[in-house]
């Protein structure tokens, strides 16, 4: 759709404000959206997409020849007098843990299930009191006409693909007993994922007859006993999966089938000028120990790179440099050949974890590794705020939780890298122990020993625990310093068992509740720096291990959160 053909009528996005929205091309966008057009949240370290559906009119129900069509689907003429913007996709079990600290089911992608109507109340409920809707907006349900007109996208169809539908459209009718993840089927016209299949959503409305003719705004009866959900799930018939297909159930209903997706709309002038009655205590948590995404923690960006290192990047070296000024903050990126390596720890290892069997990687990807922690200069450069405990430019940044980092990468890559196909990241636990190792077997990159004088930990000769200067200590043999000791580092990947021999571009569990951590920190004993030993701590509260830090990570057309990434 033509950006000139948008309608006048939509609503004004001015209110959007730019603190809480990381994208600074999808604020452009919000200014007058067209439909389909995405707006990009980063909540809590969980990009996700929004699409815009503009104010319009459509025929809602069905007509009397579609295949399928049931008795309560009396065709009838909606408007909708305010745009809104939908979630792509139902919510994802990232999303879902990070807010409700509970995990539905396993795997990041998938679709968050097995969810009561009251379930999706008070998630909706948690991110409107913490916070992180753009100011003059709020997460709502979508009401069942908002979910049908986004559903159509403009279509008439009984689907929004057609009037038929296969297993190549959308997962339902068992066509598989497994959950799949979102996105796997085609979106529709306005960039929407799984509005049919998948899993049931919940709707906003008490379930009632439509009007006999047409609306304006509908949503549904004041009262009533059962909700409605829409959509179409694994477990249904292809004419359950219809855009015009509607069913209920009351809201303390649990089936393992039923989801939800999210809508941003306006608040009203009396939801401005009225505080949430209730803050939970979980709502409290997250607002304390969350740094949120806004103008008042984070600078826009501007990424320099020299001559020298733009010849580099075509055909890097192991160890070759790649040099930044990020912000005017100077910084060395080293490079890591694809390479195979044995991950992990051999039995008779001294201080060797039970959660260290040996396992043969082979990455098949080179990717550019910041050589030193993330440092406060650089934290400072970007993030107004510094948590560190002990204060210094050269020191690395710590006390930062996996979250506040991940908010920190999103606002790098907003600052548009000058180069292309490049994107920051955190390293994975397979990359970070592979340039730790820097091609040695021994339980450190420089020996089966440490002391006072390789790296900053608790030694017979250093009593004082407090972070040192990064390259205070010798680099390792592809020229990174202070893999161990110093700060602990937060990684990429959700903790969990190693694969059980061999594996390829390994990128950890899909989810589990706790992210992984490795290199050791300036309080612990020599075990704690090897090279094989790993910690873990949930990744959205402040870490209660002391001291920990992070460093970036180059690599090609990567995300946050996304597996997929390649050099």
């Amino acid at each position: 759709m033509a950006r000139a053909a948008c309608e006048a009528s939509n609503a004004p996005f001015a209110s959007f404000s730019l603190p809480k929205v990381v994208n600074m091309e999808c604020l452009q966008v919000a200014q007058q959206p067209c439909a389909g057009d995405p707006l990009e949240l980063w909540i809590y370290g969980v990009r996700c997409i929004f699409r815009y559906c503009p104010a319009g009119s459509f025929t809602m129900g069905s007509p009397e020849s579609e295949v399928g069509r049931r008795n309560d689907e009396t065709q009838h003429e909606v408007t909708l007098t305010k745009g809104f913007w939908i979630l792509e996709t139902p919510v994802r079990n990232w999303l879902w843990a990070t807010i409700m600290d509970d995990l539905p089911n396993v795997g990041d992608d998938l679709p968050a299930n097995s969810l009561r109507w009251q379930d999706c109340a008070d998630f909706i409920e948690k991110l409107n009191e913490v916070g992180v809707a753009p100011d003059g907006w709020r997460f709502d349900f979508p009401t069942e006409a908002e979910w049908e007109y986004a559903c159509r996208a403009g279509t008439t169809s009984a689907y929004n693909c057609g009037d038929k539908i296969t297993d190549e459209d959308a997962y339902f009718r068992w066509s598989d007993y497994k959950w799949i993840p979102v996105k796997k089927y085609p979106p529709n016209a306005w960039g929407l994922y799984d509005m049919h299949g998948n899993v049931w959503e919940w709707c906003k409305d008490w379930y009632g007859d439509y009007p006999p003719t047409s609306a304006t705004d509908p949503v549904g009866p004041a009262v009533g006993e059962e909700r409605v959900y829409r959509g179409g799930g694994r477990t249904g018939l292809p004419e359950d999966c219809r855009s015009a297909c509607r069913t209920c159930r009351e809201p303390s209903y649990l089936y393992t089938v039923m989801g939800f997706r999210p809508i941003l709309r306006e608040s009203t002038d009396a939801e401005r000028a009225t505080p949430s009655a209730r803050r939970s205590k979980l709502a409290m948590d997250l607002e304390k120990a969350r740094r949120f995404v806004s103008a008042k923690t984070f600078l826009d960006v501007e990424v320099a790179i020299s001559n020298e290192s733009r010849r580099r990047l075509l055909t890097p070296e192991v160890g070759a440099p790649l040099e930044l000024a990020i912000n005017g903050v100077s910084c060395v990126f080293r490079y890591c050949l694809p390479g195979t390596f044995a991950m992990g720890s051999f039995p008779g290892e001294k201080g060797r974890g039970d959660d260290e069997p040996p396992c043969i990687v082979a990455l098949t990807r080179g990717f550019w590794l910041l050589d030193t922690p993330v440092t406060q200069a650089l934290w400072n450069a970007v993030a107004l705020e510094n948590p560190s405990e002990f204060q210094g430019a050269a020191l690395p940044v710590e006390n930062v939780s996996w979250a506040d980092c991940a908010a920190f990468i999103s606002a790098l890559n907003a600052g548009n890298p000058p180069f292309d196909g490049l994107k920051f990241d955190f390293p994975t636990e397979a990359e970070w122990e592979y340039a730790c190792r820097a091609g040695t077997t021994t339980r450190y990159s420089f020996g089966d020993t440490a002391t006072s004088r390789d790296a900053n930990f608790i030694s017979s000769r250093k009593k004082i625990a407090e972070t040192s200067p990064v390259k205070k200590y010798p680099p390792n043999a592809w020229g990174f310093y202070d893999m161990h000791g110093n700060v602990w580092e937060w990684c990429k990947d959700w903790y969990g068992d190693y694969p059980p021999t061999s594996a390829t571009d390994p990128v950890g569990p899909q989810i589990s509740m706790e992210r992984v951590l490795r290199g050791g920190g300036y309080s612990e004993c020599s075990s704690g720096l090897r090279a094989a030993n790993r910690g873990s701590c949930e990744p959205y509260s402040k870490p209660n291990i002391a001291g920990v830090g992070f460093r970036l990570v180059l690599r090609g057309n990567c995300e946050v959160g996304d597996g997929n990434s390649r050099l």
